[in-house]
């Protein structure tokens, strides 16, 4: 995978991941530090209506979000300033 986001991310550099997260709710990229400068996406469940959400990857905080339309078409990539 980290191929494949590189890649693309070179191409138009609008990338963002899909984490399989575990019971423990738990995002670590132990090992995997580099998919800490991709944003995430997340689902939320807004008025009844399913919607998806770009975050910035912050293991303390959440950081900053767009809905998906806004991020894909937009110039903030939401990548982390630190």
């Amino acid at each position: 995978m980290p191929w494949e986001l590189g890649f693309f991310d070179g191409h138009n550099g609008n990338v963002a991941i899909l984490p399989l997260i575990p019971p423990t709710g738990e995002l670590d990229f132990t090992g995997e530090e580099y998919l800490e400068i991709y944003p995430k996406i997340d689902f939320a469940n807004l008025s009844g209506s399913p919607s998806i959400f770009v975050n910035q990857v912050r293991r303390t905080e959440m950081g900053s979000y767009k809905s998906y339309d806004e991020w894909r078409r937009g110039a903030d990539k939401l990548r982390p300033t630190t």
